[in-house]
């Protein structure tokens, strides 16, 4: 099944691209990969589903040291609220912030998150979008989801009621599914090209902790070295102090140029490592 491109009225484009501060992808600035992907894995004409996916097992035995240590504040701050923070970030700056609407490609620095998160007999369904999220620090982060659950704030972004907020919106769903080895998402009519991130519960295998961790995204904007940098990236920001996340992503925001990103390694040989 083909995808159509999300589509909305210039004063809606307008709001959206105030309140989640995006701005337009200046063709000038991309390399070469984005200017073929964006022509044809961004094209429902030549391909029906860009998407790419894959489910890892992740070793986080030091990682949940690290959040006990230096994250969890209180008895109600969670796990996956640490890996929710720790995926927001390592984003950030990436081509992961990156959307197409009205056929126009914009990066976005402050986009909401839509938390789906499934109770424990996977039946039940928690559904919310948080705002202001991207930039947060983790005591913000840790705030913004204890007020919602509170009853503080709008189950709706008001700003931008007309724009389909899953369609650009970061997704990071929470399953309980043991030892999950493969997952996959429906494809949605509207597509802008936005990642999804499933992780299921963390279980113990030879003394070590892993969480089975999945992620989907655009072949127009990512390249699987890319998602492996993403993946690398979220280890090692996982390993670290708050602040010192903070700091990182600080450096991390000078490399931010399209023109830095997915470049090709001109002069280096293809290599099949594969025995057959």
């Amino acid at each position: 099944m083909s995808y159509n491109k999300l589509v909305v009225s210039d004063l809606v484009l307008q709001k959206t691209l105030k309140v989640f501060q995006g701005t337009p992808l200046e063709k000038a600035n991309l390399n070469a990969y984005h200017l073929h992907g964006f022509g044809v894995f961004a094209n429902p004409t030549y391909v029906s589903d860009p998407r790419i996916q894959f489910t890892t097992q992740l070793d986080i035995t030091d990682i949940y040291q690290n959040y006990l240590s230096h994250y969890k504040l209180t008895e109600r701050i969670t796990f996956a609220t640490f890996v929710k923070w720790i995926a927001l970030k390592a984003m950030l700056h990436t081509p992961f912030t990156w959307r197409q609407i009205n056929s126009y490609w914009f990066e976005f620095t402050n986009l909401p998150l839509l938390v789906t998160m499934r109770f424990k007999n996977n039946r039940e369904l928690a559904l919310y979008v948080l705002e202001n999220v991207s930039q947060s620090t983790w005591e913000q982060f840790c705030s913004i989801q204890e007020d919602y659950k509170a009853g503080k704030l709008p189950n709706v972004i008001k700003e931008v009621l007309e724009l389909p907020t899953h369609s650009i919106a970061y997704q990071i769903l929470n399953v309980h599914l043991p030892k999950m080895t493969s997952y996959n998402v429906t494809t949605r009519a509207i597509y802008a090209h936005q990642p999804f991130i499933v992780f299921s519960d963390r279980y113990e295998l030879d003394k070590k902790l892993y969480l089975p961790f999945y992620l989907n995204y655009s072949h127009a904007t990512l390249t699987p070295e890319d998602a492996e940098e993403f993946i690398n990236q979220f280890l090692r920001y996982a390993k670290l102090p708050p602040t010192q996340v903070e700091e990182a992503i600080k450096g991390r925001s000078s490399l931010s140029s399209p023109s830095n990103i997915a470049e090709s390694k001109s002069g280096v040989e293809p290599e099949d490592d594969l025995s057959f």
